[in-house]
């Protein structure tokens, strides 16, 4: 049976209530007016179907309670076509943004929880390696089963924390900053301009390191004479499996090293999904980077580390030159640490999200379902089926049926309301539920509001990245220039974030990773529209005016 400590235990010893709410509701599901009156704002969009929201949809419940004393009572995932959308209630978004924020006033909390939030990625990674060091076709049904259900609770303690930086506490913090910054008369413009340095990351992440290690593989590339006389550009303007068969064949060093680097970073790939990068995609990264002098890749690695001390001289002067509040700089260096911090924790999920697919897939093969199907399975349907098979009662009732998965596989609800047990809405049930709380009106088809990440003037052509894709592919159809139009950016679109030439999201704030990396790259950026992936397709022209925070379709 599925241990204590899941969270669906957790969900009954912390109710005051027990199930009769559950209940009431689904009594109640066919009274659409006698559903509570909550008004419901659209967060996040996610990958992997069913297991994934039974994943993290506690975690805004509990994990978050644990580390800041304060979690969502209410929480709804909208599943269709392999996406989740997740919802928060408008009354609890503003009560966890204040209760977040009071904590994040204080540098001893912050201290302390930047600490343990580095301490638990750091022992969910080394895990994460320890479980992926074994075979797991030939481990033990009962171990594979022991590692699983623990590796799913160490994922959700560090969601725990990743939460303290979202969305309803960072929108807190924002406009914490915003209110201190109008207080202290500070116009619009001077507000845009002190942020872009005082939020100037200062701390390498992996995505860095990344960045540099690939570098320094270009840098080998030209000092290779083999390669230098071949004519290098030439060479690494063929297509990508060209490159790679020369390589194999004729620097096989180059090789060796470009097989390391994919060996270690590939992960990085699947932060929503089973996705890892290939070799092919490093090699199209390369084809670009070893086009520039040497003494330009050396700049390039000299600016993945950050200038502590220059950019603390910048913040400095700053905040002498607008006299700003000890209270304000310190919160907008909480903005900042926990924007790194955000990206920080997101690596360490990939590391053990990375491993979790590969654990949902060898459970696909021994239940004989399909890789798909099996993200449909809830963890508790998983231990239970296994718990059969050990009792020697192969009750097929046991095993999700497939009418069941393809009806999971259609728009359904999964939920939970007042910190109660996850309550799965299908059908019916999910429909009214959509439609009271969800659903989305867009009126204008043309124009969109942000709020502005980095300023600048753009127009091109769109290109949507969509979760729930193969994102290596989209971002392999992607051409210089694009505007890039998704939900969030996460690591494993970095290439994309280079390639475009604007960005576009429904998703973020000012310390988002859209706003951040934009910054960087000097492009335009407009953050938080809400519904740009559904107003926008593929190959619409539009025009991004982050000076003034509007998106015009305009071809």
């Amino acid at each position: 049976m599925i241990p204590e400590t899941t969270d669906s235990e957790k969900c009954e010893v912390k109710s005051k209530t027990g199930n009769k709410g559950i209940v009431d509701i689904v009594k109640k599901i066919n009274k659409l007016d006698e559903l509570p009156e909550k008004k419901f704002k659209r967060i996040a969009t996610i990958t992997m179907g069913l297991c994934r929201a039974d994943l993290y949809m506690p975690t805004h419940v509990f994990n978050t309670a644990d580390v800041i004393g304060k979690g969502h009572n209410e929480i709804i995932f909208h599943i269709e076509d392999g996406k989740n959308t997740l919802y928060f209630s408008y009354d609890v978004i503003a009560e966890i943004g204040k209760h977040g924020l009071s904590k994040l006033k204080s540098p001893e909390f912050v201290e302390k929880n930047v600490k343990e939030a580095e301490e638990k990625g750091r022992e969910l990674w080394m895990y994460a390696e320890f479980i992926d060091a074994h075979q797991l076709k030939y481990m033990k049904t009962e171990e594979l089963l022991e590692h699983y259900n623990k590796l799913f609770i160490e994922i959700q303690k560090m969601f725990g924390y990743f939460n303290v930086s979202q969305p309803s506490i960072s929108y807190a913090i924002e406009e914490d900053i915003k209110h201190l910054m109008e207080k202290q008369k500070i116009d619009g413009e001077t507000q845009f301009n002190i942020l872009t340095i005082m939020l100037k990351p200062d701390e390498i992440t992996l995505l860095e390191e990344e960045e540099k290690d690939l570098l320094k593989i270009a840098l080998k590339i030209k000092d290779d004479r083999k390669l230098v006389d071949s004519k290098l550009i030439k060479f690494f303007s063929q297509p990508e499996e060209i490159v790679l068969r020369e390589l194999f064949y004729s620097a096989k060093n180059i090789y060796d090293m470009l097989k390391a680097h994919q060996n270690k970073y590939d992960f990085l790939a699947c932060s929503e999904n089973f996705d890892v990068f290939d070799l092919k995609y490093y090699v199209k990264r390369l084809q670009d980077i070893v086009k520039r002098s040497e003494h330009e890749i050396y700049r390039q690695i000299a600016e993945t580390s950050p200038d502590k001390e220059r950019i603390k001289k910048e913040r400095e002067y700053l905040s002498k030159k607008y006299n700003l509040s000890e209270e304000l700089v310190h919160i907008i260096g909480v903005a900042r640490i926990y924007s790194h911090q955000r990206m920080m924790i997101r690596l360490f999920w990939s590391k053990g999200i990375h491993v979790w697919g590969k654990m949902l897939r060898e459970f696909a093969r021994r239940i004989n379902i399909s890789e798909v199907d099996i993200q449909y399975y809830t963890r508790e349907e998983i231990n239970n089926y296994f718990a059969m098979k050990q009792n020697e009662n192969k009750n097929e009732k046991e095993k999700v049926s497939l009418t069941e998965l393809e009806e999971r596989k259609k728009p359904c609800i999964y939920a939970i309301f007042d910190r109660q047990k996850s309550v799965l809405f299908k059908g019916e049930e999910a429909k009214l539920i959509y439609d009271k709380y969800l659903k989305d009106e867009i009126n204008d088809k043309t124009i969109l509001k942000g709020t502005i990440a980095n300023k600048g003037i753009k127009v091109g052509k769109v290109k949507l990245l969509a979760h729930g894709e193969n994102m290596v592919t989209q971002i392999y159809e992607m051409e210089k220039g694009d505007i890039l139009v998704t939900g969030n950016t996460r690591p494993d679109m970095m290439l994309a974030l280079e390639k475009a030439s604007a960005v576009v999201t429904d998703e973020g704030g000012i310390c988002s990773h859209a706003a951040i990396v934009s910054r960087e790259l000097g492009i335009p950026c407009i953050i938080g529209t809400v519904r740009a992936t559904k107003l926008f397709k593929d190959g619409d022209i539009i025009e991004v005016d982050a000076n003034n925070g509007v998106i015009k379709k305009i071809g």
